[in-house]
């Protein structure tokens, strides 16, 4: 997650570098030589930091994850000093010419010593490429070998939120569903049943769509209520891979060199008149617009398309008229209680007064209600032994799910969701916004 945060971070320092340098012509041309320097310098620390974010390594590897630590370091460097150097350097738009010369004037102590840290960094930077070619002499070779199959990062495949999302939730996160179950059972056989219907549902990772979809799915599987029916995991997958995983389904094969539109007319032809339930599970990319007309829409005949997704902006251009969107809820604090005391081996709860009441107390703030951080969290604590020790170890939850493989799946979907919001100013507001305390009044 951290590493999430430094990317984004470096990635907004040179807009805000060079819009400063724009408006001030006599700096840039003092400074032209070292504002080429960082700004390779950023380019390329930012990419390690999200090429890093996106692997995931079989096994620890020590020595990369030290290297990426220095980088990281080497970020938050860079970021103090060209803060530094803005702050001091800075004019206001319609100073005189006169405060402009002045100016000059009094911050050349400022420009110096702006080039001077920028050459430290160019020797940190140096220091570090070195000791990593010295102590990981396969990391250049792991990265040439990735860049020809299309990968980033190791040879080791991305990660993938949503199996672990699935995997959380085959067993553990079945507490406290029914009631949605109904919600959307009811939205499914509702209000204008003779048409072609999208549903979707949205949330955060690790919320339990997958869990939801699968029950309203089995429960129309075993009432028989569908003629055809088929379910799609596509996650980082595109328009083409789902249209032909659903034909596969169907028992037709399909042929990787099919034009879209092929498939389109092929999965309409299949589906014909026919009453179907399909799911698409995990949408993470904007390509409904080029798989909708796949699903024919017959008078009288009531079908389903089910999508799940994180993203709202998705789930709303998949739904039909945007006006079926589920949106998941958390666990109620009963629910919420009942999964942590399963999960985490508690017979009962603590009795009032108890040292280990304040513990599970305080974990079950810190996961609000979302089951997958319920889960995780819980078989964190369980694993350390006595549960008097837990509030400590609730209190630095944060720095343990950096460095904790018993929180690993939470971190991954808490990165997912992080990246998933596309848009630079949305991350950096909500980073700024993460210096605050849950619950903090913010005046604007």
């Amino acid at each position: 997650m951290e590493a999430a945060a430094v990317g984004t971070a470096v990635g907004k320092l040179a807009p805000k570098l060079y819009g400063l340098l724009l408006a001030n012509r006599k700096v840039r041309a003092d400074l032209e030589h070292d504002i080429g320097s960082i700004k390779k310098e950023l380019l390329m620390i930012s990419a390690v930091i999200r090429q890093d974010d996106g692997r995931r390594r079989g096994g620890n590897d020590d020595v990369h994850s030290r290297w990426i630590a220095m980088v990281r370091d080497l970020a938050r460097e860079i970021e103090d000093c060209v803060d530094t150097f803005t702050h001091h350097v800075a004019l206001r738009s319609g100073t005189s010419w006169i405060r402009r010369k002045l100016h000059r004037v009094k911050t050349v102590r400022a420009r110096n010593q702006f080039a001077a840290a920028i050459r430290r960094i160019k020797k940190k930077s140096a220091e570090a490429a070195m000791l990593r070619n010295k102590y990981e002499p396969d990391a250049s070779s792991v990265l040439t070998t990735n860049f020809h199959t299309g990968n980033t990062g190791s040879s080791c495949n991305l990660v993938s939120e949503s199996d672990d999302e699935e995997d959380t939730e085959a067993d553990t996160v079945a507490v406290g569903i029914e009631a949605q179950r109904d919600e959307l059972l009811e939205m499914i056989r509702g209000q204008q049943p003779e048409e072609l219907k999208v549903v979707s549902l949205v949330g955060f990772g690790g919320i339990g769509k997958t869990l939801l979809a699968r029950k309203a799915y089995n429960d129309t599987v075993e009432e028989g209520e569908y003629n055809v029916r088929a379910w799609v995991r596509a996650a980082d997958k595109g328009s083409r891979y789902v249209l032909e995983e659903i034909l596969r389904q169907l028992g037709i094969a399909g042929s990787s060199s099919c034009h879209l539109k092929k498939l389109r007319a092929s999965l309409r032809e299949c589906l014909g008149t026919k009453r179907f339930f399909i799911v698409i599970d995990d949408i993470r990319a904007a390509f409904w617009h080029d798989i909708k007309d796949a699903f024919p829409i017959v008078p009288g005949v009531s079908s389903i398309v089910m999508v799940t997704t994180a993203i709202q902006s998705i789930a709303n251009a998949c739904s039909t008229g945007h006006g079926h969107v589920y949106v998941m809820k958390t666990l109620a604090e009963e629910h919420s209680r009942q999964l942590f005391f399963k999960e985490a081996f508690l017979e009962d709860a603590p009795a009032p007064g108890d040292r280990s009441q304040l513990s599970t107390s305080q974990a079950l703030t810190k996961c609000d209600g979302l089951p997958l951080a319920l889960v995780t969290t819980a078989q964190f604590l369980h694993s350390r032994g006595n549960p008097e020790r837990w509030a400590n170890l609730c209190e630095y939850l944060g720095k343990h799910l950096e460095t904790e493989n018993a929180l690993a799946r939470m971190k991954r979907v808490l990165v997912h969701s992080y990246t998933s919001l596309g848009s630079e100013d949305v991350k950096t507001c909500l980073l700024y916004l993460g210096i605050y305390s849950n619950g903090h009044p913010i005046r604007r």
